[in-house]
This record gives structure tokens, sequence and C-alpha cells, in this order.
């Protein structure tokens, strides 16, 4: 609690969004920006009763079945009630949870975006290297927590956000 207060201080007022994962109840305590939950925690739906109106809320799904699901109950909530993002993987292998969920492909990836009416967040094993297969199936929010994670110094941080920022605006023209 007294670290997720002091991210929720060190983030606020600045573009970086503080989100905690899977405990509504210090999101809340803490002031964070927002939620994120996977399919084994609170539901959704009572979630977003328990944060305060202008908290982002997200949700992870990890098949084609559950990403599916999460578009139907969304399309069942009014706007404004609904998660703010769906994540949507592992795109490719990850060795980022003890269990790890099979991966999905890109191929499901194309599939699913057309049909999204949140953003959805591909995620799972991307990296430098297999981003602009990512962005060519349809992504245009993703998750690098590997990448990201494994710098072991602010100026390798730096290095790696800059390479990403360039890869992205070379995929964008």
């Amino acid at each position: 609690m007294e670290l997720a207060r002091d991210l929720a201080q060190i983030t606020k007022g600045s573009k970086t969004r503080f989100i905690i994962n899977d405990r509504p109840d210090i999101a809340a305590l803490c002031d964070a920006d927002g939620l994120h939950l996977g399919p084994e925690d609170i539901a959704w739906q009572d979630a977003r009763h328990l944060l305060p109106k202008g908290k982002i809320l997200g949700v992870s799904t990890h098949s084609m079945t559950e990403a599916q699901s999460m578009i139907r109950q969304c399309k069942a909530e009014a706007e404004g009630y609904r998660p703010d993002y769906m994540s949507f993987g592992p795109i490719y292998p990850t060795v980022a949870k003890a269990i790890p969920d099979p991966p999905l492909g890109t191929a499901l990836l194309k599939q699913l975006m057309p049909s999204a009416i949140i953003p959805i967040v591909a995620i799972g094993g991307i990296f430098r290297h297999n981003l602009s297969e990512i962005l060519s199936n349809g992504a245009r929010n993703i998750c690098m927590i590997r990448y990201f994670g494994a710098a072991v110094s602010s100026s390798e941080l730096s290095h790696k956000i800059h390479n990403i920022k360039s890869a992205l605006q070379e995929a964008i023209s």
C-alpha cells in the first residue's frame, strides 16, 4: 500500500497512468489512475461500481472465446460503463507467468480487431523484432513488459523507449 501511494504521487499530474493490477481496494485507496483485472479476479462490472468516476478499467482475455465474450458484454453495456480497454494475448510465447497461457498468434489478433468496440491491447512476447507483425495485423495498442522490464539502467530503458518510438514511427509512415 505504501509503494502504491508513493507511485500514485509520482505519476499524479504527468502523462503516465498508474494502473493497479488485480486489486480494486488498493487502486481506490491509493487513488491510482485505474485498475486492470484478469479472468480470475473480481468481475469487472463489480469493480466498475467500486472505482470512482473517471478511473481507467482494463480487463485481460487469454483466448478468442474470452475476447468474444468480453466484446458481447461490452455491446450490452452503456458506454461509460464498459471497460476502457481489453488486453488480448499472449500473442507470442511468454515467460511472464509461472503457467503461461498458450500463444494466440497474430491471425487471431487480426480476426478480433474489427469486432472490438473498446481498444484492444496486444500483449505477450512482443519485442522490437516482431513489432511490425503485430502492427500489420491491426494492433494499435501494445504491451511490452519483458522488453522494457529487462532494462538494467535508466539509460538502457531510455534507449529502448527511443528504439520503439522509432519503430512505431516507421510502421505508421
